[in-house]
């Protein structure tokens, strides 16, 4: 969250310096973006890092996905599940789809019709979506009924971003937020 917070107030810097559109630098950025964090998850898959909700043992068959987590590496308490899942690979798979689409809307025919924005702050709003949803898989997930402050944070951001979009599809202009021109 502070790195990402960090990474926006470099760009805005940077796009004030070199006199850019900041919204359209941040529509160039955005395949590369995603590219970034689904590569995270997929590292994470392959490293148990996020481990998902245990399936009963004896429910594995071929066709379910499902994260096969050493003993050694089993969180306490769940040392007499083998597997796990996968929530990282759901994540990536569905990161793959938010990517395919923001590398289609960054043709320049489609920028055309688009407003300065409006790409990357749908992938992000679709990204806080994707991560809001899986956070109920992760195993640290509070079964009392309550959200963890990672889902918290991901309402927080949908929001925010949502009330941009909604900003950016009225103004319709290239000067609305951010940009300096030359």
């Amino acid at each position: 969250m502070v790195r990402f917070a960090g990474f926006i107030l470099a760009v805005v810097l940077c796009c004030y310096r070199e006199k850019i559109p900041f919204w359209r630098c941040l529509d160039g950025l955005t395949p590369g973006i995603v590219a970034a964090l689904l590569i995270s998850q997929l590292g994470n898959f392959a490293a148990p890092f996020t481990v998902g909700m245990p399936l009963p043992s004896g429910s594995i068959n071929e066709q379910r996905l499902a994260e096969y987590v050493e003993y050694a590496y089993r969180p306490s308490g769940f040392e007499g599940y083998e597997y796990f899942k996968p929530v990282a690979l759901y994540q990536a798979g569905m990161q793959l789809v938010v990517l395919l689409a923001a590398v289609w809307a960054a043709w320049p025919r489609c920028q055309q019709r688009l407003t300065a924005g409006m790409t990357f702050l749908a992938s992000m709003f679709l990204l806080t979506v994707i991560r809001f949803g899986c956070g109920y898989m992760y195993l640290t997930t509070d079964v009392s009924g309550t959200l963890h402050f990672g889902q918290r944070v991901c309402l927080a951001g949908a929001a925010a971003c949502l009330l941009l979009l909604w900003l950016r599809w009225r103004k319709k202009e290239e000067n609305v937020f951010l940009v300096w021109k030359e």
